[in-house]
């Protein structure tokens, strides 16, 4: 039993040593690079020890991408599931067209991000938008939805969310397909009306998908940059900027590495601490509820 569990780790091994290459060298060489200060008119680094964090905190562009980061996660993250339930929920109880009607919801998901961009940018376009004609038929005037501070982060948030709702729809979907209809039929024979069937049993059922698909979605939010670079470009006047964006300007086009791995580092200790903390309330909340 020995040899065979000593044969399996060096089986394995070749799969760990890849593994600890892709992810640990590039968090350790990050580390290193944000203690070091680097720009575009002197690429060599040189050692500034905790300036670049001590400069990062008094960063008001760093600070504004920050609370841009917390909208958009939020609000990115809450409309995705809210959507996401309702159409599992409504893909769930219909009987007939299910397959095709699931096709048409699916389709968002399947489309690549920049080209969702690219066609959204042109719903929204001021002059030349299906949504602006939409709201000039009922008398509205056209609105700068991309160029209007107060509106871009939310309309970047809507294109977000329509991007990523089928994804929480098929999973919830999935879970949902796994409850026994007994469980159902029991409660119709006790008199349970819809709401009390779905805050007992239907919610109580999918809360392990639900508490995974939030941690999943708010991982990948607090990442992703793709539309709000392709849409706004952080703009106008960085009022959609988030923390991401920020990192690959200063790192690609501004070429101040040292800069752009604090932030990543920032980033990444927000993440991290948000899924402990996230993880131990939800294992909690589990074991109490059994």
């Amino acid at each position: 039993m020995k040899w065979g569990y000593e044969k399996g780790i060096i089986y394995i091994l070749p799969v760990l040593l890849i593994i600890a290459f892709i992810v640990l060298f590039p968090l350790v060489y990050n580390i290193y690079l944000s203690f070091h200060q680097s720009s575009i008119y002197s690429p060599d680094l040189n050692f500034v020890g905790l300036n670049n964090y001590i400069k990062l905190f008094n960063d008001q562009s760093f600070i504004a991408g920050f609370k841009n980061t917390i909208v958009w996660t939020i609000g990115s993250v809450f409309f995705q599931i809210l959507l996401g339930l309702i159409a599992a929920l409504l893909l769930w109880r219909i009987n007939y067209g299910k397959r095709v009607i699931q096709t048409i919801i699916m389709l968002p998901w399947i489309v690549p991000g920049i080209a969702a961009a690219a066609s959204w940018r042109w719903l929204y376009h001021p002059d030349f938008g299906l949504i602006n004609y939409i709201f000039s038929l009922f008398g509205f005037k056209s609105i700068l939805w991309l160029g209007d501070p107060d509106l871009a982060l939310a309309a970047v948030i809507v294109v977000n969310v329509w991007k990523m709702y089928p994804f929480v729809a098929l999973m919830i979907l999935a879970r949902l397909q796994a409850i026994p209809k007994s469980v159902y039929e029991a409660a119709h024979i006790d008199g349970g009306n819809f709401w009390q069937i779905f805050f007992h049993i239907t919610l109580p059922m999918i809360r392990s998908i639900l508490s995974v698909l939030t941690l999943l979605l708010s991982i990948w939010a607090f990442n992703s940059f793709t539309f709000i670079y392709a849409m706004t470009g952080g703009g106008p006047a960085r009022s959609s900027e988030i923390i991401g964006l920020k990192i690959y300007r200063d790192a690609l086009k501004n070429m101040m590495f040292g800069q752009a791995a604090s932030e990543a580092l920032v980033l990444f200790a927000m993440m991290l601490i948000f899924s402990i903390v996230y993880l131990y309330y939800t294992y909690n909340w589990r074991e109490e509820s059994r």
